[in-house]
């Protein structure tokens, strides 16, 4: 499975609509939800998470930001697959 980073922003909420075949997974508060084409997850502030592909397909998502900061600088990243975090 290829995934994001699991993270928290402190701000905005985050809503995601599925727009693509299944195969989605989203970690919310250590929770794994599976979603359909058609399904929208509300990820509230601060809370931990991470989208996940878990199909050989691409996957392709819209992340709607809800509030009035939409900067990068409040991301905590707890697990980085990337590595972005190293020199924190």
């Amino acid at each position: 499975m290829q995934s994001e980073t699991y993270l928290c922003k402190s701000r905005p909420s985050i809503i995601l609509p599925v727009s693509s075949t299944p195969g989605r997974s989203v970690v919310l508060e250590g929770e794994e939800i599976f979603l359909k084409k058609g399904d929208v997850i509300k990820i509230p502030q601060g809370s931990k998470h991470r989208i996940g592909n878990v199909a050989d397909q691409n996957l392709i998502f819209i992340e709607v930001q809800m509030g009035t900061y939409f900067g990068e600088d409040d991301i905590i990243r707890l697990e980085d697959d990337y590595f972005r975090n190293q020199d924190k």
